[in-house]
């Protein structure tokens, strides 16, 4: 009885490790795919858009990878080289990039990608010879996401052979009196030349760079030593052709440690350069400056991202240029709903209002107080 007992004992044990085995093989299955994309696939997708250069024997990829509701992380992506002959070249692994940072203002005109610009959307750039295309292969997380029952999954491995991915992308066609870098960027002089000479300015490396054109000849670099971290901008004059002549000196630059965003603004048919920092805790700045004479004088400093004791929601104030007073002139109104942030960070709690108003008077925007409605805390 006693050998039958373990006999039995045994039996049932190496069943539930079996069962185990089983449910881990099926759970393998359901929270990891991979899935092969061919040019058909990969140019009906509703997630992805490409665009190719070809030129000198290289091609030039920008690819888009848009976040919808189910699908939340394009962070990394891997290259399989490999030659015609099936000897591997290499392995090279790509890092998504916020589209916002890798294809700049004039590149989305040219290219019709403005309103793909301020979508979610992250973005792989990378070069390859073309006689690597037949037999590479580009690999991507497209994950974690829910099917349409809404079931949970880990996401998929996206594939594709490079000769697919140049066969779905459009083309950007390159002209003798245009190169390259020209192209991709649409400018006048390579904006890489003006990211070398920040470099060797500050002795560092940057890992974002973009170019906003206040004027044809007046330009204003922004940039990070430390994506989203660290950060700042300069502004430069150059001739018509593109060739810096001076540096722009700044009153009262932003003081937080990195730039959340930098556009051009007209009021009352008057150029301003709108900036918004942002700290290492989560609260930023809105700046309007006046460019002239060599210099950027600040207009209106007022808060537009908090995170205090109540956070804005969305995170950046809604801004507004109109006219408030009635006197002809475009004057600034900065609203937002704050919500109490809880001890765990999360949002909760009382909900508040942020009302600031600004008019211009005499060359400057004066806030008007008597309408001013908030915490304050958020009254710098």
């Amino acid at each position: 009885m006693q050998t039958t007992y373990f006999s039995i004992l045994a039996k049932k044990q190496l069943s539930l490790i079996f069962m185990f085995l089983a449910a881990s093989m099926l759970c393998a299955n359901a929270f990891s795919t991979s899935i092969q994309m061919d040019v058909q696939a990969l140019r009906q997708s509703p997630r992805i858009r490409i665009k190719a250069l070809e030129s000198e024997g290289k091609i030039d990829f920008t690819m888009v990878l848009l976040k919808t509701e189910t699908t939340n992380s394009y962070e990394q992506g891997r290259l399989e080289l490999v030659d015609r002959s099936g000897a591997v070249a290499g392995t090279v692994i790509l890092r998504g990039e916020d589209v916002r940072h890798a294809i700049n203002i004039e590149t989305a005109r040219v290219w019709k990608w403005e309103a793909l610009r301020n979508q979610p959307a992250e973005v792989f750039k990378f070069t390859v010879n073309s006689n690597l295309l037949p037999k590479s292969r580009l690999w991507w997380w497209s994950g974690p996401l829910t099917d349409e029952r809404g079931i949970y999954s880990g996401g998929a491995d996206e594939w594709c052979y490079l000769q697919a991915l140049f066969d779905a992308a459009e083309k950007v066609e390159v002209t003798n009196s245009t190169s390259r870098a020209q192209v991709a960027r649409s400018t006048d002089v390579n904006e890489q030349f003006y990211k070398e000479i920040l470099e060797r300015k500050y002795g560092a490396s940057l890992q974002r760079f973009e170019v906003v054109s206040f004027s044809p000849t007046t330009k204003v670099l922004w940039f990070d030593w430390q994506r989203n971290w660290w950060g700042t901008l300069n502004v430069i004059e150059t001739t018509n052709n593109g060739a810096p002549l001076y540096w722009y000196d700044i009153e009262d630059p932003p003081v937080a440690q990195s730039i959340e965003s930098v556009r051009v603004v007209t009021l009352s048919g008057q150029k301003y350069l709108e900036v918004i920092d942002c700290t290492h805790m989560g609260n930023g700045m809105l700046y309007l400056y006046e460019i002239r004479d060599g210099r950027l004088r600040r207009k209106l400093r007022v808060r537009v991202i908090a995170n205090l004791s109540v956070a804005f929601e969305p995170r950046i104030s809604r801004i507004s240029y109109r006219d408030l007073d009635q006197d002809g002139d475009d004057d600034v109104l900065v609203d937002a709903v704050c919500v109490e942030t809880r001890a765990s960070g999360s949002l909760g709690g009382k909900v508040y209002t942020d009302h600031r108003e600004f008019v211009f008077d005499a060359g400057d925007f004066r806030e008007r107080k008597e309408n001013r409605v908030g915490k304050d805390e958020l009254m710098e």
